[in-house]
């Protein structure tokens, strides 16, 4: 399994962990259309920051960060159904084969099993087809085929994250 890291502003990658999460989110949620580097980043840091979410890196090498994935414990639904529960919130790689997405998703898995999770669940972007088998292959079954609609309100860029989540 590869390493469970929860990446901290002192972490030598923590840098690399955003701008790859930046790279995922930009190319599979169209919410991310038309913001800059820096606010996509900002939305990036803020979720590596969450106390709540684990990540579970995959190195090639040392000193390298190929991908990881990133696990979330969901308090109110474990108290609301007595039973743990967690989801899967990214599979992120730097390449998209369906090898590194199913290697990363089984070490979340086993990471979830360590820790006595009875419930797992994992969002999977429509645009990111080859973690569609992975996750079936990981013993995940569709549970919905939801279509997402947006209607801005406001100017969704007016409501940047809090500075001290900027990368830098």
């Amino acid at each position: 399994m590869g390493s469970v890291t929860h990446p901290t502003p002192g972490m030598l990658d923590i840098v690399s962990f955003g701008k790859l999460l930046a790279a995922y989110l930009k190319e599979h949620f169209p919410l991310f259309e038309g913001c800059t580097r820096e606010q996509i980043e900002q939305y990036a840091a803020r979720q590596i920051s969450d106390p709540s979410s684990h990540f579970i890196q995959e190195s090639a090498s040392p000193g390298t960060l190929d991908g990881f994935v990133q696990l979330t414990e969901l308090a109110f639904d474990s108290e609301l159904f007595a039973r743990k529960m967690g989801r899967i919130d990214h599979v992120v790689a730097k390449n998209s084969s369906r090898n590194i997405g199913a290697t990363l998703i089984r070490n979340g898995l086993e990471w979830a099993k360590q820790r006595q999770f009875e419930h797992l669940h994992f969002r999977v972007p429509g645009s990111a087809d080859g973690l569609h088998q992975a996750a079936q292959d990981a013993g995940f079954y569709l549970v919905s085929t939801n279509v997402y609609f947006r209607k801005f309100l406001r100017d969704p860029f007016e409501i940047l994250p809090h500075p001290n989540y900027i990368l830098r």
